[in-house]
């Protein structure tokens, strides 16, 4: 299993305002980096390093829009057919919310976590979605060895979130795994 501090993450989006939130919000955590621009062009020059990207796609594994239609160009149109036998197979055809799985792609040493946001494309109601899928990403690529993660700004495209709440709910995702501080119960 990876240790967090041995996990290299990059956040890639091409909204302006967004990135600018996202690299005030990360400025202070040394193995995140913020990326503005196209995921595809991110990964060309990035993909000797990469070694898993990020889904936030629906829960039915739909890629055909969005951050995810980007992802479809890099992998191929046909992946989507994968990731939703996947789903079919292991969530009875509807993946919840904030859940992760992994799966190879058909490129070598690259592989896919598959995080969706929502149910289908809507806008997101209550934003702590956001912190709860990128707790989940970063969990599911901790466990499975990922050493080079690349994931989307979480409901800042189709969920219609602002920038700034983006930034705030995964940079609170990702103290929390840092910390190890969550909420105190005894059980």
């Amino acid at each position: 299993m990876t240790k967090l501090e041995d996990l290299k993450v990059y956040i890639v989006d091409s909204n302006i305002e967004t990135f600018a939130e996202l690299e005030e919000a990360f400025d202070v955590i040394k193995n995140v980096k913020v990326s503005c621009g196209y995921i595809q062009e991110f990964y060309l020059k990035h993909s000797n390093e990469i070694d898993c990207l990020v889904s936030p796609a629906n829960a039915f594994g739909y890629m055909t829009g969005g951050y995810d239609a980007a992802l479809s160009d890099i992998l191929g149109w046909g992946f989507q057919k994968k990731v939703q036998a996947y789903i079919k197979e292991h969530y009875y055809g509807e993946q919840p919310e904030a859940s992760s799985f992994i799966i190879d792609t058909d490129i070598k040493g690259l592989k896919l976590i598959h995080t969706p946001t929502m149910q289908y494309p809507s806008l997101i109601v209550d934003d702590m979605v956001i912190y709860h899928c990128t707790r989940s990403a970063i969990i599911c690529a901790l466990e499975n060895d990922i050493k080079c993660l690349v994931l989307p700004a979480f409901g800042g495209d189709s969920g219609g979130v602002s920038g700034y709440v983006v930034a705030q709910r995964m940079k609170e995702a990702i103290e929390q795994l840092i910390t190890k501080k969550g909420a105190s119960y005894e059980f």
